[in-house]
């Protein structure tokens, strides 16, 4: 349900997205490395761990499914503005803020 709000609220605005979802079987509609690097921002809402080493260096923006279901313009909004590159755990990297720009292109994973 999340992943359906994320992909009408961003349709609204014009975007691109992709929606990867994970249940019980994994992933669904998964997205592919060109995708990734085509998006200016991945958002994931998601309530339990999941692998993110794809998205290293992307702005990424984390929320809950039920935040992203009930007030998906909201955490939309709060995605561009407080994104952050995101850095798999294993580098030892510094998070940049992500720089500040539209987004036309995004990645959501629920």
């Amino acid at each position: 349900m999340a992943a359906e709000a994320i992909e009408s609220e961003a349709k609204k605005r014009g975007w691109w997205v992709k929606v990867e979802t994970r249940g019980s079987v994994g992933a669904g509609n998964a997205i592919t490395p060109e995708e990734v690097a085509a998006a200016d921002l991945v958002i994931v809402a998601a309530d339990i761990e999941v692998d993110l080493d794809k998205f290293a260096g992307k702005p990424m923006y984390r929320t809950s499914t039920g935040l992203a279901l009930k007030k998906t313009a909201q955490e939309l909004d709060k995605a561009q503005v407080e994104a952050e590159i995101f850095q798999p755990q294993k580098s030892a990297a510094p998070r940049a803020q992500a720089r500040r720009k539209r987004a036309q292109g995004l990645i959501a994973t629920c």
